[in-house]
Parts: C-alpha cells; structure tokens; sequence
C-alpha cells in the first residue's frame, strides 16, 4: 500500500463513528472516525468488480457500504445468481469478511476474505484478495477487484438534490 499514508492511530474515544468529508477539487476525500481512530478508506457506495477475463466472473459487480469500521456488501451477475458479504474495515483499509453466495447451478458457497486495497493512477481502488471457501467445494485463491468508475451514493444518502424548478 505504498500508494498513500498510513492512517494515523489516535487514542480510541469510544464516540460514535462520525465522517468528516472535505472537497479538493473535484474529488471528495472522505475519512472515517471511528472511536477516535480514522480510517484509510471509506467503501460506502464503492462498486467493484473482478479483474477476470473469465466470462462467469466477468459480469459480476458488488457494492459495499459502510458505516464506521462496519462493512456489508452485496453481489451479483456472472456465475452469481446472490452473494451477500459482511465484516469489517481495518483502519489501513484492509477489509476482513465472511460471504456467502448462490451460484447459477444452485451451489451456495460460503467462505472468508481479506482484501487490501491500492490506489490506481486514475484514483480508482483496486483491491487484492485473498480468499477461503469451505464446505464440499472448499478452495482458496487469490483474485482482483477493481472499483468501477460510477458515482457513489453514501448510507444516509437521500439521493440527488431537489431542485427549486
């Protein structure tokens, strides 16, 4: 994660999480407090999909959200009829979560992921994923997700604003 700074590691408050956004320009860099520590990352409203030339994962896309260190997902599309994710963000932005999925044939997979995130030239995440499935179709790999380039809507977000016409 050589791409930016470590987030600094404050004394815990154990204050609620509270976002503190800040405009640069045309991007909005958005950190997250959680219990007096700020967060590297925040995920919410992020869509991903994998770096795969392989059409049954090709398709698939997820979008997470987040509140504090809380972090849940959903996703869908290639080979994957529903998968659901939930865990938590690290306050380097590592991800840590459980998932759980049905796939197209009617398998339904469970498994476990770490993700750690890099920053693409063009300010995109890319994350790297190292991954656990259990049970009868148990595997392990690693695979890529990239952010897709679409406008986030954060948790709590009413959509956009209305206008006075």
């Amino acid at each position: 994660m050589s791409d930016r700074e470590p987030a600094g590691n404050a004394e815990p408050s154990g204050q609620e999480a509270a976002v503190d956004a800040e405009a640069t320009g045309q991007e909005l860099a958005i950190k997250v407090e959680v219990s007096g520590r700020e967060l590297a990352v925040n995920y919410d409203g992020r869509r991903f999909r994998p770096v795969s030339e392989d059409p049954e994962e090709a398709g698939r896309s997820a979008l997470y959200r987040q509140q504090g260190d809380l972090l849940w997902g959903e996703f869908s599309g290639g080979d994957t009829r529903r998968g659901v994710l939930n865990g938590v963000c690290r306050a380097d932005g590592i991800l840590e979560f459980a998932y759980s999925m049905v796939k197209a044939d009617g398998q339904v997979v469970i498994g476990r992921c770490q993700s750690e995130p890099t920053t693409l030239p063009d300010g995109r995440i890319r994350l790297h994923e190292v991954w656990e499935r259990y049970g009868a179709h148990a595997a392990s790999g690693v695979s890529y997700l990239e952010e897709v380039p679409f406008p986030r809507q954060r948790t709590g977000d009413a959509g956009p604003p209305a206008s006075d016409a």
